[in-house]
């Protein structure tokens, strides 16, 4: 099956990407950060897959963002999406939003993002190995992130993305 026909969903779970059924931690302690918020256009390294994404960042409140992921030729994606602090690392809880699925029945995917430059962001998921036959309780999931958090094993590469500074 060639990439570029799978939906954006599926090219995270392609990716290797750990989904859990809980996040890392609450909304409540989510907090904004404003470098993040606004428009990102953004390419992975993957020969195979080269369509430019799309992501809209937006606060939905004071705790959480409110993103969206579009991908030319698919149906936009709405993510929410909150931050939890571990080891001092900043993780992203991310929970797609489906139409007519209850978000508890949702799963959740982490994602840590760095800057590069003030305009240029790289974007990594956590993957499924670290994962493999532990529980999938909120504890033993949050206790391997916490052992592995500086590990470049808990993380695989998704994107590189450059802010949209003006529209045409």
């Amino acid at each position: 099956m060639v990439i570029a026909a799978l939906s954006l969903s599926l090219l995270l779970s392609f990716w290797g990407c750990y989904e859990s059924d809980f996040p890392l931690g609450t909304p409540a302690t989510g907090k904004i950060d404003p470098k993040i918020v606004g428009k990102w256009r953004c390419v992975q390294g993957d020969t195979i897959q080269n369509k430019a994404i799309l992501f809209t960042v937006s606060p939905f409140d004071d705790k959480q963002y409110s993103i969206s992921v579009s991908m030319e030729g698919e149906k936009p994606l709405l993510y929410r999406a909150y931050s939890s602090i571990v080891k001092n690392t900043t993780l992203l809880n991310l929970q797609e939003l489906k139409p007519r699925i209850e978000p508890t029945a949702q799963k959740w995917a982490f994602a840590r993002y760095t800057f590069l430059k003030p305009n240029i962001l790289e974007v990594e998921i956590v993957t499924r190995a670290p994962f493999k036959g532990i529980d999938s309780t909120p504890e033993a999931v949050r206790k391997v992130v916490e052992q592995m958090i500086e590990s470049p094993e808990l993380y695989e590469g998704f994107c590189v993305c450059t802010r949209i500074l003006k529209e045409k």
